[in-house]
């Protein structure tokens, strides 16, 4: 699934890779005999990981938002001698 998502993101240009090392790591991303993926033989694939994981999980997360902790409207009360 991320694999897909990262090749999809890619195609539409959903994301553009603009790191070399992380670039010069997709050349050499393979899929193995045994069905799995991965960097060819002593070569290494985490900066990649790292990209196609981050596309991955923004796919679904929600548009950030700003949160108002502040009260809309603050009303002062007056302070007199009834106030104590």
């Amino acid at each position: 699934m991320v694999i897909d998502n990262y090749v999809a993101e890619l195609r539409e240009e959903g994301y553009i890779e603009r790191n070399e090392e992380a670039l010069n790591e997709a050349r050499v991303y393979e899929q193995k005999k045994n069905k799995s993926f991965g960097a060819a033989e002593g070569k290494h694939d985490d900066i990649l990981m790292t990209r196609m994981i981050g596309c991955y999980i923004c796919r679904d997360l929600p548009l950030p938002k700003v949160i108002d902790d502040e009260p809309k409207h603050k009303t002062k009360k007056p302070v007199g001698a009834s106030s104590f």
